[in-house]
């Protein structure tokens, strides 16, 4: 098992960590928007999608399951937030996909509600070879937050898993960005993460290279 060591910080500080080739996440949103440009923000405002298998945002983002979507699976818009639950329990369906409609950089999501005693992950090709799963272990992540992604490369979809029975989690503002921006991230900060790197580690299984979030 390959492992590479990141750096883990609360949700309210910066990068969790970073590789020349894989992907570079954040927990605070000023950060992540210094580091991108071209940011286009979803906030859900006055949107109402009924939960159904497959829904479509006004900007032409897809929502789609995994499977047939059943009475107590969750797709929807609605409450000026983005829906979904996930896992195996009641037949939910076992993930939920966005499709973006253009190539991206990186996204940010802000978490109303996370099932914090779940495991969660977030899956995507973020850096051009192949998927990569960013774990959040139970209770890791806590009950709300904010998450986002750098990639090394573009991206036009991601994939929300989890291993449980039951996962449900709701999100009230997503930003997607398009490139880079001109502004570096400050070396202090650059410092910081490889001085205090190690807290957490990239799992790689099989195909598919799992990053955990969290202390190890």
């Amino acid at each position: 098992m390959k492992k590479k060591s990141c750096l883990a910080v609360p949700l309210f500080f910066l990068i969790l960590c970073f590789s020349a080739q894989a992907a570079t996440t954040f927990t605070d949103r000023a950060a992540w928007e210094v580091a991108v440009a071209g940011i286009s923000t979803r906030t859900f405002d006055g949107i109402q999608l009924d939960s159904a298998p497959t829904i479509t945002l006004p900007d032409g983002m897809i929502s789609t399951v995994g499977s047939t979507l059943y009475t107590y699976g969750i797709n929807t818009v609605t409450s000026d937030e983005f829906g979904g639950r996930i896992g195996d329990l009641y037949s939910h369906p076992e993930t939920i996909t966005w499709i973006f409609p253009n190539s991206i950089i990186g996204f940010f999501a802000d978490f109303d509600y996370i099932n914090e005693y779940v495991p969660f992950h977030i899956i995507g090709n973020f850096d051009g070879t192949g998927e990569m799963s960013i774990d959040f272990p139970s209770g890791e992540l806590g009950v709300s937050g904010g998450f986002g992604i750098i990639g090394s490369a573009s991206f036009s979809s991601l994939r929300f898993d989890t291993d449980d029975s039951s996962q449900y989690f709701y999100i009230d503002n997503f930003s997607t960005a398009t490139t880079l921006s001109s502004v570096p991230v400050p070396s202090a900060v650059w410092i910081l993460g490889m001085g205090i790197s190690g807290l957490a580690g990239i799992r790689i299984r099989g195909k598919i290279k799992r990053r955990t979030i969290g202390k190890k």
